[in-house]
């Protein structure tokens, strides 16, 4: 059995990372979606609520589990007995830091990296756009999976945007 793990923020989950988790779960036998916090970001949603969102958002997807972690991802990897990493390629600048991370997954923990590039209507859409509209607030249900847009609204901490 191929299993594959697509891991992110998903601060918050939108119609772009869906449509990710479609095509992975038409290319493995089980899928992993893994909610992390990053360091590196503001948390405007607690981890739970992030979980509890892509459970929602993925629950058409059969082989497909949410699971939240702390630590690094090829460590997640290497617990949860995971061929691969797939990561989404928007534009350029998604390439170039997910390049770097592919090769040290690769060189120091033995980890395979697919890159899935993201379908052309839903390039423009990141988890920034979504909150940035959350903070004016615009409707963002044409940015996020159907019937999600109040779930999001309901945990996003406008107010640390």
């Amino acid at each position: 059995m191929k299993r594959a793990v697509f891991a992110g923020s998903f601060s918050p989950v939108h119609s772009g990372h869906v449509e990710i988790i479609r095509r992975i779960s038409e290319l493995f036998d089980e899928v992993i979606v893994a909610v992390t916090e990053n360091v590196n970001k503001p948390c405007y949603i607690s981890l739970e609520d992030k979980k509890n969102l892509l459970v929602d958002a993925c629950h058409d997807f059969k082989n497909v589990k949410v699971m939240s972690f702390n630590g690094t991802l090829a460590d997640f990897c290497k617990e949860n007995a995971v061929d691969c990493i797939v990561k989404s390629m928007r534009n350029s600048i998604d390439f170039e830091y997910e390049y770097e991370m592919a090769t040290v997954n690769k060189k120091l923990f033995g980890v395979e990296t697919l890159f899935l590039l993201s379908a052309p209507e839903y390039r423009h859409i990141s988890s920034t756009l979504v909150r940035e509209f959350l903070r004016y607030g615009k409707d963002i249900s044409a940015l996020v999976p159907d019937g999600m847009a109040s779930k999001i609204k309901e945990v996003v901490n406008v107010s640390k945007i």
